[in-house]
């Protein structure tokens, strides 16, 4: 079982304008005209925010009268008010939904992340819950709960408590104006304290299962005591694997200094759990000095790598709850502090990579050379021998009339969803649309589950005539399935039945995070991605699914997942990171050669005794995925290192002749220079800064394409990594295909 990953960006149409028979002045008039328009608020951009890594959302007050803005500068959705019980529920057993589902499916509608707010909390809740006894409010807070969870499965995030600090707003029956008082029916303090928020939590896994969960208060980056009382809180809920996610308000940090808040982010982040700013607002009348806090503290959350996304609390004059910390007047004119906004992003983002400049590099013409037309032969001249070369010496791939085919791995005779999956993208990066389907439909007949445990899982591997001879999956095959799918729609456009790819690409991905959690039990079918870790399993079963295999981490997919995915965007950035930081781990630090298996921790494994804490024939695709992803987003510049060092390594072994299989410290223990190691090596050229690099780019020019009995694995990774160098392997963009 083994795998690969990579890609470029491509828009699927060259705009071009043509201005006829204008004169001088009417074209000065056209362009001033639209200048003026870009320069001005956002009226048909995209959200301020648009393709990083993180979210930069706002709330909305009225789910009636959604500001038709709200799209062109947030990319994450909180309801201010329409998500607390008492407007939800004011009188017992009668409930108002519209606002809360207008909110809710206008975030669906915009692939936003959604987040509910809240459950449990001590203001804003209805007064009958106060007068009925413990007994009877436990059964309504389940009841609450419950309804929510069934009415918004697609919740990204949710507060399961807000504002539970001692003396803030927990349910206590406490303060001036009463709150709620069903503490005690939660459980109350109990032996850890904190009773009626664990078992709060309890009740938000058992009920909203696919949501991340939350825990909101305020006053915490602005106090260190507060800080440490939070975090005390955060740990009793982490040690039970409740909570995702820690949410810390922003208001009232008008008079913060930035240091006291980073020193308390710092903090929070010692908790390995994601933070999110979740009610960011400035209450300054001054335009100016709005302007300045905005740059003295919105930079130190944005860019301190445990944040994953911010939320403002309003944003228009009159609509938000303190006076002056809107940033677009009631005529929609945008304060100093949004243009300074807008701009700060811009110029944060991190745009060098392919995915946003649309350019791929080219090793052949740019290291040797080589003319378009002798790089296009050269690849057709791959494909056509791989696809349509001697049944018995060349080809891999073979048609079953009258309209399927198969990838065979010639040396054990099956047909492996890792050869499916590599197939399909070959054959979307050359535009072969016939070849796809049919291995689309073969892999669709006789590899994908249908019902059962595994529905939407694929059984790893078959024989040719299609019988199956493992039912399990790995999973490396389902990631290039789902990104193969992908790239077949942006490029190619959906059919109806299983050649809709968006939708048959969804089931995977949906099925992915949604079987058991984890098990210890054989052929008991989990998740093909921890949560927890937010790292992809070797194999989704109970007796493989607590260890990983570097190659199978591809982050530069994750980040397309993400951006388009129907749900679970946040995940899929998160796991991209994760990725890039579990590369760092995994990698020996002198050599840069990676394991073929590893804890989740990133330290070398060997289950099964056969050598897979070594550099094995797994370990070859890692660096391919390091340079692709560098390549694609430039997010890490470790992976530049990475690739230098292992580039580095092999280049003192020999570059044409170094063998395929090494101890992670370096010792050689097989000779055979292998195709399709050279070719993952070259594909590290893609993002190396080394003076080496063109050897090995000529060793892979020079290389026959694999013939023989083991032409399967070197001629899969031969072909993508010919398609990789050469800048043919691209990202098809589903938004710009949207668009």
């Amino acid at each position: 079982m083994n795998s690969r990953g990579i890609l470029i960006k491509i828009s699927p149409f060259d705009s071009k304008q043509v201005l006829t028979r204008i004169n001088k002045q009417t074209l000065s008039i056209f362009l001033i005209f639209c200048f003026s328009l870009f320069t001005s608020f956002s009226t048909f951009g995209q959200p301020i925010a648009n393709g990083q890594d993180k979210f930069l959302g706002n709330i909305i007050g009225n789910g009636l009268n959604i500001p038709s803005d709200f799209s062109n500068y947030w990319n994450q959705v909180t309801a201010e008010n329409a998500g607390k019980w008492q407007n939800v529920e004011r009188n017992q057993d009668e409930y108002y939904w519209t606002q809360l589902d207008s909110i809710y499916n206008y975030a669906i509608e915009h692939n936003f992340p959604y987040k509910h707010h809240t459950l449990i909390w001590g203001n804003q809740q209805p007064r009958w819950i106060n007068e009925l006894d413990s007994a009877e409010q436990y059964k309504q807070i389940v009841e609450w709960i419950s309804l929510i969870g069934q009415r918004y499965p697609k919740a990204d995030f949710c507060d399961v408590v807000n504002e539970p600090l001692p003396d803030h707003n927990p349910p206590d029956g406490g303060g001036s104006r009463p709150r709620a008082n069903y503490k005690n029916a939660l459980g109350g303090d109990g032996v850890t304290d904190w009773d009626w928020v664990i078992n709060s939590f309890k009740l938000a896994r058992k009920y909203l299962p696919n949501t991340k969960l939350l825990i909101n208060d305020y006053g915490i980056l602005n106090s260190t005591e507060n800080t440490n009382a939070y975090i005390k809180l955060i740990n009793i809920l982490k040690d039970s694997s409740l909570i995702d996610g820690i949410g810390c308000q922003a208001h009232g940090f008008e008079e913060t200094s930035a240091v006291l808040i980073k020193s308390n982010l710092d903090k929070l982040a010692q908790t390995g759990l994601p933070i999110y700013i979740t009610e960011l607002d400035i209450n300054i009348q001054d335009d100016e000095q709005q302007k300045v806090k905005y740059e003295e503290l919105f930079p130190l959350m944005w860019e301190h790598p445990a944040v994953k996304g911010i939320t403002l609390w309003g944003y228009i004059q009159n609509r938000t709850w303190k006076p002056f910390t809107y940033l677009l007047t009631n005529k929609l004119v945008e304060r100093p502090a949004m243009k300074w906004l807008r701009s700060y992003l811009l110029s944060s983002s991190k745009t060098s990579g392919s995915y946003y400049t649309g350019n791929y590099p080219n090793l052949f013409a740019e290291l040797l050379n080589k003319s378009d037309d002798e790089i296009n032969t050269k690849i057709d001249s791959a494909f056509s021998q791989l696809f349509y070369g001697d049944d018995k010496t060349e080809r891999l791939y073979y048609p079953v009339e009258p309209d399927m085919a198969y990838i065979e791995d010639i040396n054990n005779t099956d047909v492996r969803t890792e050869g499916m999956s590599y197939g399909m993208m070959i054959a979307v990066q050359m535009n072969k649309k016939k070849e796809f389907d049919r291995l689309w439909k073969w892999a669709k007949t006789y590899m994908q589950h249908q019902d059962g445990p595994s529905k939407y899982y694929f059984a790893w591997h078959c024989k040719t005539n299609g019988e199956v001879l493992s039912y399990g999956s790995a999973s490396d095959g389902e990631e290039w399935f789902v990104i193969s799918l992908l790239f077949a729609s942006a490029r190619w456009g959906d059919d109806e039945g299983i050649f809709n790819y968006k939708v048959e690409a969804q089931n995977i991905l949906d099925a992915m995070l949604n079987k058991n959690e984890s098990s210890d039990g054989r052929n008991v079918v989990t998740n093909m991605f921890n949560k927890k870790e937010k790292k992809v399993v070797f194999v989704p079963d109970g007796s493989a699914d607590d260890f990983t295999d570097p190659s199978y981490h591809l982050p530069h997919y994750y980040e397309l997942w993400a951006r388009w995915a129907d749900k679970n965007n946040q995940f899929w950035y998160d796991a991209a990171d994760t990725s890039r930081e579990y590369f760092k781990r995994a990698v020996n630090p002198e050599t840069g050669l990676a394991p073929d298996y590893t804890k989740f921790d990133g330290s070398p494994y060997n289950p099964f005794g056969g050598g897979n804490n070594n550099f094995q024939f797994d370990a070859w695709r890692t660096i391919a995925n390091v340079a692709i992803d560098y390549t694609w987003f430039a997010k890490d510049d470790w992976e530049v290192e990475e690739c230098n060092k292992l580039l580095n390594f092999f280049y003192s072994k020999g570059v044409k002749t170094y063998g395929n299989n090494f101890t992670l410290d370096g010792k050689q223990y097989s000779n055979a220079h292998s195709t399709g190691l050279v070719a993952m090596n070259t594909v590290a050229c893609l993002a190396s800064t080394s003076d080496n690099t063109k050897d090995f780019v000529e060793d892979l020019w020079n290389a026959e394409v694999p013939t023989g009995k083991y032409r399967y694995y070197d001629g899969m990774l031969y072909m993508l990594g010919m398609l990789q160098v050469t800048g043919n392997f691209r990202i098809y963009d589903l938004k710009e295909t949207a668009k």
